[in-house]
């Protein structure tokens, strides 16, 4: 029963995970389109920032992707009885 407890946990942290970080990429892609639209003769430096956020938040949607699939086969291995 802890080991199903556990599994449900991590599946679930990893699903927010997931869903927080692709409003992280939307909000990085967002901010780096505003900053340029606020400076439009800079070149790549207006943009870094929210690249950075953008890319921070896939690093995260990874760590939520393998939190899911960790929780879902704690799950599994508990409902066959092994």
């Amino acid at each position: 029963m802890k080991r199903r407890k556990l599994g449900r946990l991590f599946a679930y942290v990893g699903l927010l995970f997931i869903v927080g970080s692709l409003l992280g990429i939307v909000g990085g892609i967002y901010a780096s389109f505003s900053s340029l639209q606020f400076n439009e003769s800079a070149g790549i430096g207006a943009v870094g920032s929210g690249i950075w956020f953008a890319m921070l938040s896939s690093f995260a949607a990874l760590v939520g992707i393998v939190l899911a699939i960790v929780g879902l086969i704690l799950v599994a291995k508990n409902k066959s009885g092994n």
